[in-house]
């Protein structure tokens, strides 16, 4: 959890994270479908009296940790959650804030870490949500996603003058396959090595619980755990249902440009060719069993 020293940046990553302009339209454009719902419109109100009630007491949650967060990893509920904590935080009233790929001690009350990357040795009191996926699943996710993802890391030559995504796009889906799993090394290798996963602060979720039919009942996980009160458990509840993946743009999640695709986790894994299998298991075999996973059968 902590950041290590000799943790390597992922090739081209931005060294900011846009103009408020850039961010609010993105989040507009994934969200489109979810934004323009009259259930939404509901939730507004909801989120907006709460807000009332917060700016006069606020929140408990906030009395037992100084910081509350939320740290997932690339193609493993990214977007989703930087959405909803986004908007429980203005309802809450929380001082919201979005930690990208440089490790640092959060500063905001309520964060969402899009690549886990916290660095909490200043010793302050914490409690978290941590998500995590089955590595070979989010490696086979994220190959198909970087293909046309538009993405500024995605999109920066490097120092030949090639941008990942080029790269993978001029490879044989074999080679760009080894290619993503150099990629996940590179990204997690060492923090995943280091998560303590054994923190009784830390509320592990698995990403195919929080797909799966049971998810709403993770949903109340995540802000119980947290420390929210009934109301605020339910307002962070409906916005986890309303930006659920076939609400936010409307459209199926089929298409080969969809932000998660429509593909059952055996057939993700079926893609990994039995090289790509012994690669995964000499290089982070230990990962995939550290969080509860286990590698396909070649």
């Amino acid at each position: 959890m902590e950041s290590s020293p000799n943790r390597r940046p992922r090739s081209g990553a931005p060294a900011t994270r846009g103009s408020v302009y850039g961010r609010t339209r993105q989040f507009v454009e994934k969200n489109r479908g979810v934004l323009t719902s009259p259930q939404f419109s509901k939730t507004v109100a909801k989120l907006a009296a709460l807000r009332a009630k917060r700016t006069v007491a606020p929140s408990v949650a906030i009395f037992d940790a100084d910081i509350l967060w939320v740290g997932t990893h690339h193609k493993m509920m990214t977007t989703y959650f930087t959405a909803v904590i986004r908007l429980f935080a203005l309802g809450t009233n929380l001082r919201y804030e979005q930690i990208g790929y440089e490790p640092r001690t959060p500063s905001g009350q309520l964060v969402v870490a899009t690549h886990s990357a916290l660095d909490l040795s200043a010793g302050h009191r914490h409690r978290g949500v941590h998500v995590f996926r089955n590595p070979c699943e989010a490696i086979v996710s994220a190959y198909h996603y970087d293909k046309w993802t538009a993405e500024i890391w995605a999109n920066t030559p490097d120092e030949t003058g090639e941008t990942y995504q080029e790269k993978i796009n001029r490879l044989s889906k074999h080679d760009g396959l080894f290619c993503a799993i150099d990629q996940f090394l590179l990204s997690y290798e060492d923090p995943c090595r280091q998560w303590n996963v054994s923190d009784p602060n830390i509320l592990e979720l698995r990403f195919e619980d929080l797909m799966g039919p049971d998810r709403v009942r993770e949903y109340f996980r995540v802000f119980e755990h947290l420390g929210f009160d009934d109301e605020e458990v339910e307002l962070g509840v409906e916005l986890m249902i309303a930006f659920e993946a076939a609400n936010r743009t409307g459209r199926s999640d089929s298409g080969t440009r969809s932000h998660v695709r429509a593909k059952s986790s055996e057939q993700r894994r079926s893609e990994l060719e039995p090289a790509h299998i012994a690669y995964i298991e000499e290089r982070m075999g230990d990962i995939v069993t550290k969080f509860g996973y286990s590698l396909p059968t070649p």
